[in-house]
């Protein structure tokens, strides 16, 4: 099997402003079952592009890069910001 095929594929940038999502949510994993189940279906159901961790990063690669590309390629960025994200 070729080294690339075990990879995701990236979303590609096809909004009119050249980003890639609307919203990255930054999280702590604590956290993950809530902004996995309530958080990420809501914005979705509204219309928006999401980039979260579990979906959208390239596997392997290093987490922080992977944040800075989030951050970069989305319109917003969202902090859940709580106790253990603080911790963290």
């Amino acid at each position: 099997m070729p080294k690339d095929a075990a990879k995701k594929p990236r979303a590609k940038a096809s909004r009119a402003d050249g980003l890639t999502y609307d919203v990255f949510i930054s999280y702590s994993h604590q956290d993950q079952t809530w902004v996995q189940d309530w958080l990420v279906p809501r914005l979705k159901r509204a219309g928006l592009s999401v980039c979260v961790d579990v979906e959208s990063f390239e596997p392997g690669a290093p987490a922080v890069l992977e944040m800075e590309r989030a951050v970069t390629e989305s319109k917003k960025t969202v902090l859940v910001l709580t106790p253990a994200y603080l911790e963290s």
